[in-house]
């Protein structure tokens, strides 16, 4: 099952976080590639470029993740914001819901990773440096809440480190984990007998929240995103159903 997302009908210019001479920083839903895929379907770059053809993607984040994405208006500040990215000068924050209960301590996460095909990572002696700190926001009985911080930007690097971990993203079936449904959570939930019970969240519950860096004046950039639908609809329930 897809996310809820219509990509042809969704516009840019209404999920402006920030924006100055040089950067717009996006809010991006779930279900919108940010450069063209096999789909045929828009993308954010091919949007952002019927606007202004010299917009230009600094980083990219996952199809089916929610949130923040930033923007070059022209060569000169994607070269400077891309150099920051390479550099690591770009703080990044993603909230992810997680199967298990995560312990209260920071944990640090530096397994390689390499791209193994067909759109999947994995852990390899002879991948890349892959680095991420992980601690807890919010516990509930079956599921957890948590800060994640990619120390590098490598593919899935967040997904497969907590899957490594035993904790599973909540709707990351290509890494373990498994589709929530209101049936396995309410005791009382009874299914109506003509539909298909759909899942509260069908994609991984990945949302970059936060990003801080510094502007080509030299001025503190740091912008935070608010959550999808899909995410404030699964905290609801967890926080109804999931108590320990």
């Amino acid at each position: 099952m897809k996310p809820e997302v219509k990509p042809r009908s969704w516009n840019p210019l209404n999920n402006i976080l920030f924006d100055d001479e040089d950067l717009l920083v996006l809010n991006k839903p779930p279900g919108i590639s940010c450069l063209q895929d096999r789909t045929g379907l828009p993308d954010v770059l091919t949007l952002l470029r019927s606007l202004n053809p010299e917009f230009q993607l600094c980083h990219r984040i996952d199809k089916t993740t929610s949130g923040i994405l930033l923007a070059a208006k022209n060569q000169e500040s994607f070269k400077f914001y891309s150099r920051s990215f390479e550099e690591r000068e770009v703080h990044k924050l993603y909230h992810a819901i997680v199967h298990g209960n995560f312990s209260d301590e920071e944990r640090e996460f530096r397994e390689p990773l390499e791209v193994s095909g067909k759109g999947k990572a994995r852990i390899s002696e002879k991948g890349k440096e892959s680095f991420t700190l992980v601690s807890l926001l919010k516990g509930f009985k079956n599921f957890s809440v948590v800060n994640c911080m990619p120390l590098t930007g490598r593919f899935h690097q967040i997904r497969i480190h907590l899957s490594n971990a035993g904790f599973p993203l909540a709707g990351d079936e290509l890494y373990g984990g498994k589709l929530v449904f209101l049936s396995a959570l309410k005791r009382s939930y009874s299914a109506k007998s003509d539909r298909e019970e759909l899942p509260i969240i069908a994609r991984p519950a990945l949302h970059a929240v936060r990003i801080k860096l510094k502007s080509r004046s030299g001025k503190e950039i740091d912008v935070e995103a608010p959550y999808p639908a899909d995410i404030l609809r699964l905290q609801k329930i967890l926080k109804k159903y999931d108590q320990s």
